[in-house]
């Protein structure tokens, strides 16, 4: 359980710096959002610690 949540944790981070990274690279003609790439590394993490927790309880 704590490997399957660091690696949500990890996966999330780099979502969301891909995220932040993407949108200040290629979206230069509005104002940066800080809060879109945050908000998509918390609805990741959830997503992904959510499905590696069932997907673990499946294989037991």
């Amino acid at each position: 359980m704590k490997k399957n949540l660091i690696d949500s944790i990890n996966m999330a981070i780099g979502i969301t710096i891909g995220t932040g990274l993407y949108h200040w690279i290629m979206n230069t003609e509005s104002e940066y959002d800080f809060y879109r790439p945050l908000f998509v590394g918390f609805f990741s993490f959830i997503l992904l610690f959510v499905y590696t927790y069932f997907k673990s309880k499946k294989k037991q």
